[in-house]
């Protein structure tokens, strides 16, 4: 059996889950899909991958975080056919909710209009048809991965260095996966693509886990697949999502004892000694605080406190303060670089909180029961 290797650029949950449903009823060879949210994105996959199908919302974003433009799908297409280096899929079809957009796609391939009817199905069910019959050899098979999705390439280098250090029988047994800008939104598009092409298929037993930042965003993407899988779904058992907590950083405890609910991300989980160094090369900012980072907001007297003040009388050692600011947005990658660098008995020591996280990924990933 054959696997149909499909990319899908879209930000959509709801169109993802819908699109992978109907590939995967309409085929019966294996099907690994891919996500991403943006054009840029999507050539960086393009150069590097060979896929059978392209599946692209015509409302589409240039690069992550601008917003998305009418022409965007087509300048994708026409990005493909313009630089070589970029490798052409077999099949490629544009998606959209909205009819006028259909007519924006360049006329030799296909378009759905995503909607409450059936027709858009049929279309996309005929476009599988075609692609077997005319290359039932869709793509060379290639051994799946069990998967650990995160948020970012950075995040990925930290997954994947810690997994050598303290799982190093799992190197070869375990595909960590992450994209350029990813995010919360991305990993949650991950997860739902991964959980509806595994129903009913020879490889059921792979499992993937996406991790996710304890933040505004992390709790958003967690919201986001709850809402296109059900509780109940059989699909669930494909998949886990592992929200960033201090259960994993366990440097963090002291601070939420003393009332502060610090956001847990996976520079949080790095010990005090990193973000000291952090902190002598301005790689930190302060933390936006408002009182939903205090267990208890009654007793932060906001008449005669500014919520600083209050904080300072909640007896913070030096090191607790570290955490009372956030890595800077364009420092990220220096500070993770800083810990991948280290020699390998401080590194362990750096990387420590990480382990306990890779025995709950693993317990989940190779647990078959």
């Amino acid at each position: 059996m054959s696997i149909v290797k499909i990319l899908i650029v879209d930000d959509s949950n709801k169109k993802i889950a819908g699109i992978v449903k109907v590939i995967k009823e309409a085929t019966d060879n294996e099907i690994a899909v891919e996500t991403v949210l943006d054009s840029v994105s999507a050539q960086k996959k393009l150069s590097e991958t060979n896929y059978d199908l392209l599946v692209i919302d015509l409302l589409l974003p240039v690069r992550s975080g601008q917003e998305p433009i009418k022409e965007g799908g087509k300048q994708l297409v026409l990005e493909i056919e313009r630089k070589d280096e970029l490798k052409s899929p077999k099949y490629i079809v544009g998606t959209s909710q909205y009819k006028d957009y259909l007519t924006l796609f360049p006329d030799i391939w296909n378009t759905l209009h995503y909607d409450n009817s059936t027709e858009w199905k049929k279309k996309l069910r005929r476009v599988i048809s075609h692609l077997e019959k005319v290359d039932f050899n869709i793509s060379e098979r290639y051994p799946e991965l069990p998967s650990i999705i995160v948020e970012g390439l950075t995040d990925k280098k930290v997954f994947e260095e810690s997994i050598k250090l303290f799982k190093p029988e799992l190197v070869d047994k375990i595909k960590v996966k992450a994209d350029s800008n990813a995010g919360a939104k991305w990993v949650s598009n991950q997860i739902v693509a991964w959980a509806h092409s595994k129903v009913g298929g020879s490889n059921e037993n792979i499992r993937a886990i996406g991790i996710l930042d304890g933040d505004k965003a992390g709790n958003e993407a967690k919201e986001q697949v709850s809402h296109q899988i059900d509780t109940n779904s059989a699909k669930r058992k494909f998949y886990k999502l592992i929200t960033l907590s201090p259960d994993y950083a366990r440097n963090l405890i002291p601070i939420y004892a003393k009332g502060l609910i610090i956001p847990v991300t996976l520079e949080e989980l790095f010990p005090p000694f990193v973000w000291a160094v952090a902190k002598d090369n301005g790689w930190l900012e302060e933390r936006p605080f408002n009182k939903m980072l205090l267990e208890e907001p009654t007793k932060w007297n906001q008449r005669k406190q500014s919520l600083d003040e209050y904080i300072s009388t909640l007896d913070l050692n030096e090191e607790d303060k570290l955490y009372l600011k956030t890595v800077k947005r364009g420092s990220k990658k220096n500070f993770n670089e800083f810990v991948l660098n280290l020699k390998s008995k401080k590194k362990k020591l750096a990387l420590g909180n990480l382990k306990k996280l890779l025995d709950d990924i693993e317990l989940f990933l190779f647990n078959n029961s």
